[in-house]
């Protein structure tokens, strides 16, 4: 029941939308980039833009532009840019943790009840500042140890803080 209630999520949060918008406006057939939303605009607004303006606020040199987050390199002693994909962003893990989510609470509730609601509205804001602390911290090991030590913790940590608030649930 899981599973197919799990694959059911990820279709609607994936595949529907997109579905969805290329029915109504004749896309059918054309490629990711006509698609229902714009990446850059989403990944700017929702990650760059408040990731940039929490550093910020802690004191630290960031700006962004687009989804590019430029930040001070004490190591080189100069502004770093790194651009944040839509793969590296945690939209898609934050979607797969909403539907997983989704599914154990309907297997063990049966029902959308207000704790239903809570409980998933919980993991939905959880699971944003998560993924931004997650992207702080690639950015503060780039700020303070240089482009090899943000490129590192990208690849090794961040499935760390990932795998913590999974487990939070």
């Amino acid at each position: 029941d899981f599973l197919l209630i799990f694959f059911g999520a990820l279709v609607f949060l994936f595949i529907l939308p997109n579905v969805i918008y290329k029915l109504q406006y004749g896309l059918m057939g054309t490629t990711v980039e006509d698609s229902f939303f714009d990446t850059e605009k989403l990944v700017y607004h929702l990650l760059a833009k408040p990731l940039a303006t929490f550093l910020s606020f802690l004191g630290f040199n960031v700006f962004t532009s687009g989804d590019y987050i430029f930040f001070e390199d004490l190591n080189a002693g100069l502004m770093q840019r790194v651009a944040i994909s839509t793969a590296c962003s945690g939209i898609v893990s934050v979607n797969i943790f909403i539907a997983a989510l989704f599914s154990y609470l309907w297997i063990e509730y049966r029902s959308f009840n207000i704790n239903f609601i809570i409980i998933i509205s919980l993991g939905i804001i959880i699971s944003y500042f998560a993924n931004l602390l997650r992207m702080a911290t690639i950015i503060l090991a780039g700020h303070y140890r240089g482009m090899e030590a943000l490129e590192f913790t990208h690849k090794s940590l961040g499935w760390v803080i990932f795998t913590i608030w999974v487990f939070f649930f």
